[in-house]
């Protein structure tokens, strides 16, 4: 005599957890990844931030260039790994700029050059600004 009824049991437990494993995977698989994107995003994001910020600390000091500003956005873009950056400073001729004068650095990158799947969920460029105030006059007065 054999007793197929624990058999069969077992094959449908055994079948429940297959069916459940094939639906749960996918999604668990698709947040994991999502999420790993998404810290990606913004990682890109604050490394823009921050060469925004360095740069506007450079175009504030009396005397400073454009070629000082964009080299230290430069440097601090290349340690965080970004690429195909454009740079804006306004005012253009913020080294002539009065005391109080606020200085604004800006900084682009294209998602699609830095990462892998953010460029799904972001069309555009991404920025990083950051605005100072112009410490002296342009006499260091």
């Amino acid at each position: 005599m054999r007793f197929t009824g624990c058999q069969d049991r077992r094959r449908k437990v055994r079948g429940a957890a297959t069916v459940e494993t094939a639906i749960c995977l996918p999604l668990f698989l698709v947040i994991v990844f999502g999420t790993i994107e998404c810290c990606d995003l913004m990682f890109l994001r604050q490394g823009l931030l921050q060469a925004a910020y360095e740069g506007a600390r450079v175009a504030i000091v009396p005397k400073a260039k454009q070629e000082n500003v964009i080299e230290q956005v430069d440097r601090i873009l290349v340690q965080r790994g970004i690429q195909s950056s454009a740079i804006r400073i306004l005012p253009e001729n913020f080294d002539t700029a009065p005391f109080g004068t606020e200085v604004t650095v800006e900084v682009d990158a294209d998602p699609g050059a830095n990462g892998g799947l953010i460029r799904l969920l972001q069309s555009g460029p991404i920025s990083g600004r950051a605005t100072m105030m112009v410490e002296t006059g342009v006499n260091g007065s």
